[in-house]
């Protein structure tokens, strides 16, 4: 974390700002509320996948809060300028302006890279701001083992089952193949090591949902994929791994270690993207075939809803071979097929 140090024309302008009248209107004309009297105030601009973020939170009654008013927008704008001056040197940033009411003493940081990801999940945003201001954290408070289907990992606070008191922000979005997730201190946010996932505790995720299922074929086990195409195209190797575990009771889930770009897959959620995106779920069955359903999407049937897609999955076994069809309906149009090959491993 790097602390901006401020001119002291930059600090008295913006005191005069932050400790004056907040406006009295809110953008696109809203009627602001009255403004509670708050100790500790911080806004924070957080730039990532080219876009700007805005988080402004006040801390009162024990708590902090999105406040009933914005803040000048002089002020909001220099800060903006800040962030995306620093745009120039880092991908993903998150600028935090901090301000003790008290003591009038105003802070501006920036962090980049592993250590800016913890800001990007506003979740983690008020303890995050609790340790700037001195405030210890509790990390074992409703703290749970991560699952193998726990999702949308990275940027999270964890902590070792084996030393509660020391935190770490997970760096990758779920475990790997290998059941590791890459992980780093705050002391040391660019070492990264990798952990078994068993190995750490979690305390801000909601459990993963998990349903049972049913299916036909014999299909109990793990399952190595090792090439896909889209219509039209030749099979093409898949270079990193992806394995599909299906248990007894009818669930799934399946890890992988990358993601292969020139496949265009829909995920769990209905999500669009790469091959290769974490994908837990359940298998169905009509009439007498097996189908591939969402823990997190809405059923149709035999069919996956998200929005306007209609996204059919259906599995079928060959041997030790495993064919796995996704077809994408859109707008009643059919509009993608990918084809995906697995070998038996386990």
């Amino acid at each position: 974390m790097q602390t901006i140090t401020l001119s002291r024309s930059d600090a008295k302008n913006y005191a005069d700002l932050v400790f004056g009248e907040w406006p009295a209107h809110r953008r696109f004309g809203h009627q602001a509320g009255s403004m509670p009297e708050w100790q500790q105030m911080a806004l924070i601009k957080e730039i990532r996948d080219g876009t700007t973020i805005t988080n402004l939170q006040i801390f009162h009654d024990g708590a902090w809060a999105h406040p009933p008013r914005d803040l000048p927008f002089a002020l909001d704008e220099a800060i903006d300028d800040v962030a995306q001056q620093a745009r120039a040197h880092a991908q993903e940033l998150s600028v935090i302006f901090t301000v003790e009411r008290a003591t009038r003493t105003m802070q501006l940081r920036l962090v980049t890279g592993n250590e800016a990801l913890p800001w990007f999940l506003w979740r983690q945003v008020p303890e995050r701001l609790d340790a700037l201001f001195g405030r210890t954290r509790d990390l074992t408070a409703g703290a749970r083992p991560i699952s193998l289907e726990d999702n949308h990992l990275r940027g999270t606070t964890v902590c070792l089952a084996s030393n509660t008191t020391t935190p770490f922000t997970v760096i990758s979005s779920a475990p790997s193949v290998t059941r590791e997730l890459t992980i780093v201190s705050d002391h040391r946010p660019d070492d990264e090591i990798r952990v078994p996932y068993d190995q750490l505790l979690i305390r801000d995720k909601f459990l993963p949902e998990h349903h049972a299922g049913e299916f036909t074929q014999d299909l109990v086990g793990v399952w190595r994929m090792h090439s896909a195409h889209q219509s039209g195209d030749e099979p093409q190797p898949i270079e990193a791994p992806i394995e599909l575990t299906i248990r007894a009771d009818g669930s799934f889930y399946e890890l992988s270690d990358g993601v292969d770009p020139a496949i265009y897959f829909f995920d769990s959620e209905g999500a669009g993207g790469h091959l290769g995106r974490p994908f837990h779920g359940y298998l169905a069955t009509a009439d007498g075939r097996d189908y591939v359903m969402g823990h997190n999407g809405t059923p149709n049937g035999i069919a996956r809803v998200a929005d306007d897609l209609d996204i059919v999955e259906e599995l079928v076994r060959d041997g030790d071979q495993l064919c796995r069809t996704q077809n994408v309906v859109v707008d009643g149009i059919h509009r993608y097929r990918t084809t995906m090959l697995y070998r038996r491993v386990e």
